[in-house]
């Protein structure tokens, strides 16, 4: 067994213990400014730019009116189902006897 294995099975174990040593990588990593750069730099690479929000935005834009156009089209289509069978079915039964 690999000592980094061994590490992450104490750690499984011992929670107490993993969370302090989180606390002291966290220091260090800190108080190291290559590290805190790098580290920086990494989460800059994956924190969403004004131009990732702003396509977002279009794109849900987009399918917001395409929602809104189908939901139309669909109401329309139900009213012109209603219509044709009440014109349908309202001469039938005002010829019914009775």
């Amino acid at each position: 067994m690999t000592v980094i294995e061994q590490l992450l099975r104490e750690m499984d174990e011992n929670p107490e213990a993993a969370e302090r040593l989180v606390r002291r990588l966290a220091v260090g990593l800190v108080r190291d400014s290559t590290a805190a750069a790098l580290t920086l730099e990494a989460l800059l690479s994956r924190a969403a730019t004004r131009d990732d929000i702003e396509r977002l935005e279009r794109r849900l834009d987009r399918i917001e009116a395409r929602l809104e156009g189908l939901t139309r089209w669909m109401i329309g289509l139900l009213v012109t189902i209603w219509a044709t069978l009440a014109a349908i079915l309202v001469p039938i039964a005002l010829r019914l006897p009775g």
